[in-house]
């Protein structure tokens, strides 16, 4: 089972603008939709809150302090990152998925990241600027490979996006 950190960014860095994505982009939502269909993410409390709802076929598992313990069909809600890994890991191996796919937030990145817990990461690098508050965590891009770029066009107002995979060396 792998650990696979799921981002977009901007050209400087760019995930979040109060709270939200800072961009609507119908092809960077259309592959994570495919990416993420039938496993389980893991995000935090900010990501989480964030959605406009649960989203089809995945099951949430969110990291807060705050939000109160809570667990059905599709959600799981946890104290610490490590009991939400173990709940992810969990529903992984009872449902045969070979990956639980980490979403955000910032944090989450960062701790996954500087922790080394990832065996890999899709970023869809977007070929543009928006107005940001929240940038990803920096990241020694000695310690990763790209190992698969997918060119998307730009599309009418859509920037150019690069759906990049990066594995640990």
């Amino acid at each position: 089972m792998k650990r696979i950190l799921v981002a977009a960014m901007d050209q400087k860095g760019g995930i979040g603008y109060k709270g939200k994505l800072p961009w609507h982009i119908p092809a960077d939502l259309k592959f994570f939709k495919q990416l993420t269909w039938q496993h389980p993410i893991l995000m935090g409390r900010k990501t989480f809150e964030s959605l406009p709802k649960l989203l089809p076929e995945r099951y949430h598992v969110v990291v807060s302090k705050s939000l109160q313990p809570k667990q059905n069909k599709q959600l799981v809600i946890c104290q610490t990152i490590e009991s939400a890994l173990a709940f992810a890991e969990h529903y992984a191996k009872n449902h045969q998925k070979e990956n639980i796919f980490i979403i955000g937030g910032r944090s989450i990145f960062e701790y996954f990241l500087k922790n080394h817990l990832l065996d890999g990461m899709w970023i869809t690098h977007i070929e543009s600027v928006y107005q940001s508050d929240t940038f990803f965590p920096a990241w020694d891009k000695q310690l990763w490979k790209k190992t698969q770029e997918v060119i998307h066009p730009p599309e009418g107002d859509y920037p150019l996006l690069r759906f990049c995979y990066y594995e640990p060396l």
